[in-house]
């Protein structure tokens, strides 16, 4: 798709009870996005294809080649599957699951790494500790000691 600037989102604010359009100001390549995610700053996320800075700033992200995959259907197809933003853990990074596996962000030095090639849901607990099942094992990855 070329630019969609006639896309938007809808906003519904509980205080003054309006809802207004948002427009997304990024390039929606062909996968576009399906999940948002609104992160600890304020920044609204649409998965991996850019962010929204709470003053009204859009960032589009360059795609990571760690999302190119062997998948490709037919002539249209392309070989990069957009992943889907899935959590911001505690210490800032994103997560995102891909057909590649699970990949995290951290935004603040535009580090991409590839965490594995499983796809699971991934989720923190009260303790910092990470948590996902991969081949049909349960694994913990405790924040701050990797």
């Amino acid at each position: 798709m070329d630019n969609n600037s006639s896309q938007s989102l809808r906003f519904f604010s509980v205080r003054s009870n309006e809802i207004k359009n948002v427009p997304i100001n990024l390039t929606l390549w062909t996968g576009g996005y399906s999940n948002i995610l609104v992160d600890h700053t304020g920044n609204l996320w649409l998965d991996s294809v850019g962010w929204k800075t709470p003053t009204e700033d859009w960032y589009q992200i360059h795609p990571p080649s760690i999302f190119v995959t062997n998948l490709k259907q037919g002539a249209l197809d392309s070989r990069f599957q957009y992943p889907q933003i899935e959590i911001e853990s505690s210490d800032n990074r994103l997560w995102f699951s891909s057909d590649n596996g699970m990949v995290w962000l951290d935004p603040e030095k535009g580090e991409w790494c590839w965490f594995t090639t499983y796809q699971s849901n991934i989720v923190e607990d009260s303790d910092r500790n990470l948590w996902m099942i991969a081949d049909n094992k349960l694994y913990k990855l405790p924040l701050g000691e990797q």
